[in-house]
């Protein structure tokens, strides 16, 4: 039985591994999606205005989500100076799912083995779920990583690492598990559990992370019906201590906007009743997600349940029953809220994949076990490469990009599938495994470089503002460059990154008569439709326009557009220094202030 730990070289391949696979957003040169340019606009004003309380949109406070990733972003960013890079505004995002797969690779190596801790690292690393959001600078990988670490703290107090496998009358009781009262001391990791769990409140939505984290392990000790294995976890100052952190943020906004309870209120709230209808799902919603979710894995997962059914069922302070209520416990609790997304589950794929460590081996051993004609390498080109260039051929003429590539893949396919399968069946474990994800890996980095180049809908907006940054936007230029926020929130915040910082963010278009534009012309960012609205302001014209609306979709009313405008002599300078915009009115969701 495999109970050997993971060794210093074993994080360090599965570090190398991440650092190609997740690395490759640094520098592939494509451009932010309109969600992910939230989390480093608003890590670049920060950093330029040196409020670390309030994130911002122009001058609007963003309090959607607590700032701890804006944290890590300014932090990042500090050594370079600004934070308006795409290698600067995505390091952050890389760094946490490689750490988030270290963890689970640690995770699945105390509590099933070495072997299997490999594994799940790099079962985790190539989930389709994960490998996307690894990749986007948006701040679900961040809360991720620190429910990560609560759980990690949680498997090393409950688990000894010369337990792992063995059976529960076996299992010594760890120093959590030890008789102590309410306020004397604990042991360091449990004191790190509860300041990691207070943590989970200064990322995302208040509360949810908790509760997330919260899941596996109530859930684990509840289950066992001892009061011996709760006791230590009640514990008044590591409670305080918890309380204290997770309410810092929210008490400190709070003072600064009392209203900042309206959209707390909105987001919480209508997540949960519905009101907020825009992601209500079906019960079933997270069931069937992960099918995709858990992709190319999801195969696998079924034998891994066969295998830890019966221990997972019979022995309540098993590994595999932890796994199981961390598995499945999780998308249960989510499905009883109406607002249901299918990054809420980002936070729970890590017991997925230790699961399908185990179902990956099995799978491997029954392959081992077919007959030698039907293991034959030659039978991949069958079954694996002409299907898939099949599709390429019915599909060619609807393939964005050069020919070149469709010819390339028809003659990579057929190569890539016969040394697949020639080393699953005729090589050694550990070059099997190597090829395998070696596969994987090249193929996640291949779509995500062909995406960039053909497929992203976010990139002619970029290329939009980067143009106007180039022809407009110049130390020299005497007419200023105004941007309307006003419009499509998240696309305004993509605009807004790939602007400089002397273009000037406009609340919405009625704030042209603030008193901070002090020139007779400007140029003016917004929507094709605004013109009508601009014309109160000035005399406008058309400058540029991009080809097409919002999510590159061939519309008239929503492409961007530069106007210049003349303004009247008679206009109407109002101050706004002292103007209030509150929480709800930064994020768009209610109207105003209009400048009249």
């Amino acid at each position: 039985m495999d109970v050997q730990k993971l060794t210093p070289f074993d994080y360090l391949w599965l570090t190398l591994f991440c650092t190609l696979l997740f690395g490759i957003c640094l520098v592939s040169g494509r451009p932010l999606s309109i969600h992910e340019a939230v989390l480093p606009q608003t890590s670049r004003i920060m950093l330029a205005d040196g409020d670390l309380v309030i994130p911002k949109t122009g001058q609007a406070p963003w309090l959607e989500s607590p700032p701890l990733p804006q944290w890590i972003t300014v932090a990042l960013a500090f050594p370079f100076g600004a934070c308006d890079s795409l290698l600067v505004a995505r390091l952050g995002n890389v760094l946490m799912a490689t750490f988030i797969v270290l963890m689970t690779a640690s995770i699945g190596g105390r509590l099933l083995g070495r072997t299997a801790g490999l594994l799940s690292g790099l079962i985790l690393a190539t989930m389709c779920e994960f490998t996307k959001y690894a990749w986007l600078a948006e701040d679900e990988i961040y809360l991720c990583f620190i429910i990560t670490c609560v759980v990690f703290c949680f498997v090393s107090m409950e688990f000894s690492e010369t337990s792992t496998r063995l059976k529960s009358s076996l299992r010594p009781l760890t120093l959590a598990h030890t008789v102590v009262g309410f306020f004397t001391g604990r042991p360091w990791k449990m004191v790190l559990f509860f300041v990691l769990l207070g943590m989970t409140n200064l990322c995302k939505g208040l509360l949810f992370g908790m509760v997330l984290a919260l899941i596996p392990c109530v859930s684990f000790i509840v289950l066992q019906r001892r009061w011996v294995r709760l006791q230590p976890y009640l514990w008044t100052w590591g409670v305080l201590l918890t309380i204290g952190i997770a309410i810092a943020w929210p008490y400190a906004s709070y003072l600064r906007y009392p209203d900042v309870l309206d959209v707390w209120m909105f987001d919480l709230g209508g997540r949960m009743d519905g009101k907020y209808a825009a992601i209500n799902q079906p019960l079933w919603y997270y069931p069937l997600n992960l099918l995709w979710m858990l992709a190319p894995w999801t195969f696998v997962i079924p034998a891994a349940f066969y295998l830890t059914a019966r221990n997972a069922w019979q022995d309540s302070r098993s590994p595999e029953r932890f796994l199981w209520c961390w598995a499945l416990l999780v998308p249960l609790v989510l499905s009883i809220p109406q607002g249901k997304h299918h990054h809420y589950m980002l936070h729970a794929l890590a017991p997925w994949a230790i699961l399908g460590s185990l179902g990956s081996i099995a799978a491997y051993r029954f392959i081992l076990n077919w007959p030698a004609w039907l293991k034959h390498p030659a039978w991949s080109l069958l079954s694996i490469a002409t299907p898939a260039c099949l599709a390429i051929v019915l599909f060619w003429d609807k393939l964005p990009g050069p020919e070149s590539i469709s010819y390339g893949l028809l003659v990579a396919i057929p190569v890539i599938a016969f040394v697949l399968a020639y080393a699953i069946v005729r090589c050694q474990p550990t070059i099997a495994v190597g090829t395998v994800f070696t596969v994987v890996a090249g193929r996640y980095i291949f779509g995500h470089l062909y995406a960039g180049s053909y497929l992203d809908k976010n990139r002619l907006d970029a290329w939009f503002c980067q143009s106007i940054t180039q022809h407009y936007t110049s130390a020299n230029q005497p007419t200023p460059v105004l941007l309307d926020l006003g419009f499509q929130t998240h696309r305004a915040f993509l605009c807004q990154f790939y602007l400089p910082d002397n273009v000037t963010p406009l609340h919405n278009l009625s704030f042209l008569k603030s008193d901070h534009i002090n020139s007779s012309e400007a140029y003016v960012l917004s929507l094709s439709g605004k013109q009508e609205e601009l014309e109160q302001y000035g005399e406008v014209e058309i400058k540029t326009q991009i080809s097409t609306g919002a999510g590159g979709k061939p519309t008239t009313h929503d492409r961007l557009t530069l106007y210049h405008i003349r303004f009247p002599e008679t206009i109407e300078r109002i101050a706004t220094d002292d103007l209030r915009i509150s929480p709800m009115q930064g994020m768009n969701r209610a109207e105003g202030p209009i400048l009249r």
